[in-house]
């Protein structure tokens, strides 16, 4: 057959029932398909793995069919084979009514969330109308409050054909009013079979969950890793070029050993999904089971096709009791390729029944303590958010805190493509601050709280420390704890925003101004007045505190106050000089270089009344400072490009920074 020459609807009919109600045998009645195609099936004559049919629901429509097995053994089949589940035909046998794999097929297709069904009694040839009145009566009974409750009840016969039709026709027209799984998000396909096909190489099948491909296009097989590319794909015996959500669909792969690709794996766009031992869940146990759910207990988990022993952790409650929910953690065996939002059943092992099912809410493997209100209410939070794209992302990018996240990171979060991320971002910049050039995000929130923290410790800062100009910009960062890059972004914000001022390293509020009243100022003005009488000669700072004395720290506080103001200067190795001074002393190197050329280093100690003690730490600091340029033992102007009039500089041009040349500073060569 050609390409596309029957359009495919993206739905998937399965049927559900006991073993023996007449599954398959309805199956090639509606179909003219036998969907046992193994022969131990045909030789035994009981359904035990998945099969597969295909229906025209229009003359250009086709709709893929499974048939899963009704026995308690094959129960982990039937659940992968209802993964792909669009709408169901619940099978009863007239002349046995609802059993107990009746009940355990309609609790299971209950938790994936299937919404659409019928309900078939078949075998009504085996029975009276009484004995058919009182098996639907028992449906009617048994279906209530699930999602097959108003679900349409056909008698059918798969021996006489009586009924069929109009099953059908009932199909069909179902079909035709549902919309289907939609083709976002990124593509994943749980896969059924991995075989190889004679010429072709590797084949696997599957219902794909979410998104589109296309020949061509690259695909991952998880958990393992594999890269495959995809170089033809079929859909009930028609070759396609494209496949979307909903569609059961063969792909066949080069690249691929069939061999290493099994039921359970899932094959999906490169880069987005990966595996965990640790899925944190919202899990509700059935109504119908017998005993509680209590912590640590041994389960096997299913999502998709995938299935794993593991053991459950209630994170709520110390049990729970049957009908109740709780968010959990299941510690796998062997890694899920799950992701947030995927549906998954537990069952126990021994005796091999389900115990219950729910929502992945989290795939990120972080093992989390029970009983945590904070943990629990951000569980809360991110189920209400799966649901919509914008939310999820949203959600994502609050839970991230302060750890910027790119379109790519939120886009692998939240299975979405880079394009509808971006989208979302775009159009909610009032919840998402762009950081960091446009690169990153936070959450408004987040970046709120942040700010809100550092105007908050600033303030207390002022008020434990009126006559510091600020707190140091280092002291608040590791305080924060974040990376210097993002927390210079957050001070630039701030002050745009007219919370801070930055200067000097120092943060302060923006309208703070240091200020030392009280015995305060006058200790301040009493300490300023010692360093500005001492002029070139002042004293070490501990003795200016000595002078000042009161209380422990006190005398250090107003120091630091007025060097933070900028009264004083610590010109270097803790030597300290009155601003003044330093006006005074930048006037005299001037003047006394503009008259002579040059100042010469013994000249200035007498100039300024001094001892080389203080001198010589003048001359440099002025040096690093950039007013003047030594050479050997004189100074110039830095203006006059370190020229000696009429000539060049005095001993050649030397690196004044370089501590091994003679003469450098603090050799007090010269001096």
């Amino acid at each position: 057959m050609g390409e596309n020459e029957i359009p495919v609807v993206n739905v998937v009919l399965g049927t559900a029932g006991h073993i023996d109600h007449g599954k398959t045998t309805l199956v090639k009645q509606l179909t003219g398909i036998d969907a046992d195609r193994l022969q131990e099936e045909k030789d035994r004559g009981m359904t035990i793995d998945i099969g597969y049919a295909h229906m025209l629901v229009d003359q250009d429509l086709n709709m893929g069919v499974i048939d899963v097995p009704g026995h308690e053994r094959f129960v982990r089949n039937m659940v992968a084979g209802a993964t792909g589940f669009g709408l169901v035909v619940l099978v009863v046998a007239a002349d046995d009514g609802i059993m107990p794999q009746t009940r355990e097929h309609v609790e299971i297709m209950q938790i994936l969330g299937l919404r659409n069904g019928i309900c078939a009694v078949t075998k009504i040839d085996l029975v009276d109308e009484e004995m058919i009145e009182i098996v639907e009566e028992e449906i009617r009974d048994f279906t209530r409050g699930t999602f097959l409750e108003s679900a349409e009840i056909h008698r059918v016969s798969s021996v006489t054909g009586q009924g069929i039709a109009g099953l059908k026709e009932s199909i069909k027209r179902i079909v035709r009013g549902i919309t289907g799984p939609p083709a976002t998000g990124v593509f994943r396909l749980p896969i059924q079979r991995s075989f190889s096909a004679q010429g072709q190489g590797a084949v696997v099948t599957g219902v794909a969950v979410s998104g589109t491909v296309a020949v061509g296009d690259e695909i991952e097989i998880l958990p393992s890793g594999i890269k495959a590319r995809i170089k033809g794909m079929e859909a009930y015996g028609n070759r396609i070029r494209t496949a979307r959500a909903g569609h059961r669909t063969a792909l066949n792969l080069a690249g691929a050993d069939y061999h290493a690709v099994k039921r359970g794996d899932v094959a999906c766009e490169p880069g987005y999904l990966g595996s965990t031992s640790v899925v944190t869940a919202r899990i509700k146990h059935l109504s119908s089971a017998r005993k509680p759910l209590r912590n640590q207990t041994e389960i096997i988990f299913h999502t998709g096709t995938f299935e794993s022993p593991g053991r459950i952790f209630l994170l709520e409650k110390p049990k729970l009791a049957p009908g109740e929910e709780d968010f959990v953690q299941i510690r796998l065996d062997s890694p899920a390729p799950a992701a947030a939002g995927d549906r998954f059943i537990a069952r126990y092992p021994s005796p091999p029944v389900t115990a219950g099912g729910g929502v992945v809410i989290e795939t990120e493997g972080k093992k989390l303590k029970p009983r945590r209100p904070w943990i629990l209410e951000r569980l809360a939070a991110r189920r209400e958010a799966l649901p919509d794209p914008r939310t999820h992302v949203l959600d994502l990018l609050l839970s991230a805190g302060m750890n910027p996240q790119s379109p790519a990171d939120l886009a692998r979060a939240a299975l979405l493509p880079s394009g509808e991320v971006n989208g979302i971002l775009g159009r909610s910049r009032d919840e998402a601050v762009q950081v960091l050039k446009g690169e990153k995000a936070v959450h408004r929130r987040n970046l709120d709280r942040t700010t809100g923290m550092i105007t908050d410790m600033i303030s207390a800062y002022h008020r434990d420390h009126p006559m510091r100009a600020g707190m140091q910009k280092i002291e608040i960062r590791n305080v924060i704890g974040l990376e210097n890059r993002l927390f210079d972004w957050i001070l630039e914000y701030m002050e745009s925003a007219g919370a801070v001022r930055v200067a000097g390293g120092f943060v302060s509020a923006s309208g703070f101004r240091p200020a030392a009243e009280g015995p305060a100022g006058e200790a301040a003005s009493k300490c300023s007045a010692l360093f500005r009488d001492a002029r070139f000669s002042p004293p070490d700072r501990g003795a200016a505190e000595a002078s000042i004395g009161g209380p422990e720290g006190f005398a250090g506080e107003i120091v630091r106050h007025l060097l933070e103001t900028g009264e004083l200067v610590d010109i270097g190795g803790g030597m300290i000089f009155h601003s003044e001074t330093l006006a005074e002393t930048e006037g005299i190197i001037r003047r006394k270089i503009a008259s002579e050329g040059r100042l010469v280093s013994a000249e200035f100690r007498d100039l300024v009344g001094t001892t080389r003690k203080f001198a010589i730490p003048l001359l440099e600091y002025y040096d690093a400072r950039g007013l003047t340029i030594r050479l050997d033992n004189i100074r110039v102007l830095r203006e006059h490009g370190g020229k000696q009039p009429g000539g060049e500089a005095a001993g050649g041009r030397q690196n004044p920074g370089d501590p091994n040349r003679q003469g450098a500073p603090g050799s007090g060569a010269g001096c």
